[in-house]
C-alpha cells in the first residue's frame, strides 16, 4: 500500500497526473480490500492536504473501491470525459 501511495505522491507532486484518474492508473484494486484503498487515499489526503477523490468523495462513499477501480480499469474509463456518478450507476447495473 505504501508503495502505491508513494507513487501517487511522486507523480502528483510533479503535476503529471492526480485525482481519481491517477488512482485508477496506479491500479489501486490490487490492494484487494476496500478498507486498504480507503486507508491509502486517507494517507494521500493527510500528506497532500487534498483528497484524491476530490469532489467525488461522496459519490464513491458507499461503493466498494476494489470493484470501482477494477471496473474503471476494465472499461478504460476516462475521468476527464466521464462523470464519476455515471460510472457508479453503470457498475450497479452490471
Amino acid at each position: 500500500m505504501h508503495q502505491l501511495v508513494d507513487q501517487y505522491l511522486d507523480i502528483s507532486r510533479k503535476h503529471q497526473d492526480s485525482g481519481l484518474h491517477l488512482l485508477a492508473k496506479l491500479g489501486l484494486e490490487q490492494l484487494k480490500k476496500d478498507k486498504l484503498i480507503r486507508k491509502a487515499t486517507h494517507l494521500i489526503t493527510i500528506t497532500e492536504g487534498i483528497n484524491p477523490c476530490g469532489a467525488y468523495e461522496k459519490e464513491v462513499e458507499g461503493v466498494d473501491l476494489v470493484e470501482f477501480f477494477r471496473y474503471v480499469r476494465e472499461k478504460k474509463v476516462n475521468f476527464f470525459k466521464t462523470n464519476v456518478g455515471e460510472v457508479v450507476l453503470a457498475m450497479k447495473r452490471s
